[in-house]
């Protein structure tokens, strides 16, 4: 729809010709028009088309006409009132819910698409301008910036965006053909080692409420709050994978804080942390530190997060005390989202006490920023992605024949949305699960026909339960869950 500006003029001739069409908003919102003041508007408007009218006489018609429109003309202003006062992000139209968010600074999410980050490796100094494409031999994924091999003739964590939309996942290993051409005189290999982030739909009037309401509740810069609305605001961001943390040392004491974010571009991301962030230099990656180390041949590694490693990667430890020996760079030989072992016989080794951590994090990113001719190197977290594998264990007591493949069918969707929509560090509740799945099922049966239930739950392949007593099951808390309708099966006992 046009707008057009109203000039001083235009509002007050509206204002004459319509009384009370525009009410002023005070802190408390807008007040009821005392019912004199309605009064002598009518009497006024009374008196232009007929000069001379007495209103004022009692027990007469004219009298008792004007009383009972006072009555009539307070329940309209308040309901004027209520409607004025009522009008939020809860409430409006899809259309006046996208004036709030332009109020705000919260444009509405088009969907994102899927995103990965690859490793080139090739002839040093090979330049590669934005937009060169590769493939994973179905979809197609475009670099966003200009970038330059170096010396070593290897370029890491280099961020690329799929030109096709949709919820498609990008298993790690699977982007590993070059598509843009090149000279005969070169040589070019890719691959992405961690798993891409899979796109997203264009957003809900439900989820761009939400925002909205979060961006009225951030206060100043430096605020949670204040942070993850500028982050939002990043083209093709995740906004479940937005998270900011206090990182705390071992006796509990603050030592700064850690900002989560996936799906963006890295440059992007790190311009709204400048924007919101008023304390740079407490800004903190991600620690994974070593939570064991066996005494055998080879040397087995547990972590305290998950490592994120591939098979046969190089990956530096530090800082280990007691079973010094494992401080190092070494190959790795992945058994688990959690454990690795290395190349190194510590069978006759001291038991390892503590300090060691992995200096091989893949979730630590850092983008430059530039603003005039300072420079500011902006570290944040990429939270990895958590696999996820559910089988349900149920039964029924209706007589009707249910047929399993049809249940699984309709209860998949359910279970895979809840999942699927959780945050960074957000646990799975069992009693949430089970709720997903019985609405599912009322399609063909009543709830109180289901008389066993029970969910057998794996994380990155590992059998997880809750915690004893608890109803929860927590995940890495630097990762968020991801689940396909397929990795979902139900069972019949």
């Amino acid at each position: 729809m046009d707008q057009t500006d109203l000039s001083p003029t235009l509002l007050s001739l509206l204002e004459e010709r319509y009384p009370g069409l525009f009410s002023a908003l005070l802190n408390s919102g807008v007040e009821p028009t005392d019912p004199s003041t309605l009064r002598d508007q009518l009497v006024t408007h009374a008196a232009k088309l007929s000069p001379g009218v007495t209103t004022d006489l009692p027990g007469t018609l004219i009298e008792d006409m004007a009383s009972t429109a006072v009555g009539a003309l307070l329940q309209i202003d308040q309901a004027k009132v209520d409607l004025i006062n009522a009008i939020s992000p809860l409430n409006v139209t899809s259309s006046m819910l996208d004036q709030f968010g332009e109020i705000y600074g919260v444009k509405r999410g088009v969907g994102a698409n899927p995103s990965a980050y690859v490793t080139f490796t090739g002839t040093p100094g090979l330049f590669l301008g934005a937009g060169f494409q590769v493939s994973d031999g179905t979809y197609l994924y475009e670099t966003q910036e200009n970038v330059t091999l170096p010396e070593t003739g290897r370029l890491t964590n280099i961020y690329v965006l799929a030109i096709s939309a949709g919820e498609y996942s990008i298993p790690a290993g699977t982007i590993t053909q070059v598509v843009s051409g090149l000279s005969a005189s070169v040589t070019l290999s890719v691959i992405n080692p961690q798993p891409g982030t899979i796109g997203a739909q264009e957003e809900s009037d439900a989820s761009y409420r939400a925002r909205i309401i979060q961006a009225g509740q951030s206060t100043t810069q430096g605020t949670p709050n204040f942070i993850k609305s500028c982050l939002q605001k990043v083209p093709n961001i995740i906004e479940r994978s937005l998270s900011v943390s206090i990182n705390r040392d071992v006796d509990g004491i603050p030592q700064g804080y850690a900002i989560t974010a996936d799906g963006g571009d890295p440059q992007q991301i790190a311009g709204a942390i400048y924007e919101s962030c008023f304390d740079l230099l407490s800004l903190q990656g991600s620690t994974n530190t070593v939570s064991s180390a066996t005494q055998s041949n080879p040397c087995t590694i547990s972590t305290s997060l998950t490592h994120g490693l591939t098979n046969g990667q190089n990956v530096t430890i530090s800082g280990a005390q007691g079973m010094e020996s494992i401080n190092g760079s070494f190959t790795a030989t992945v058994l688990d989202a959690y454990r690795f072992t290395i190349p190194l016989d510590t069978s006759t080794a001291p038991l390892y006490r503590s300090g060691g951590f992995v200096e091989t994090n893949p979730r630590n990113l850092t983008a430059t920023l530039l603003d005039g001719t300072d420079r500011y190197d902006i570290p944040f977290i990429r939270p990895l992605q958590q696999k996820v594998r559910l089988i349900v264990h149920w039964q029924t007591s209706s007589v009707n024949i249910i047929d399993n493949d049809a249940a699984t069918r309709l209860c998949a969707p359910n279970l895979a949305d809840y999942i699927n929509n959780l945050s960074v560090n957000e646990p799975i509740n069992i009693m949430q699960l089970s709720t997903a799945f019985e609405a599912a099922l009322l399609k063909i049966i009543p709830g109180n026909l289901i008389t066993e239930l029970s969910f057998e739950l794996y994380l990155d392949d590992i059998l997880t339960l809750p915690a004893p007593k608890g109803t929860t099951i927590a995940g890495d808390p630097q990762s968020y869950f991801t689940i396909t309708p397929a990795d979902i099966s139900l069972v019949r006992r």
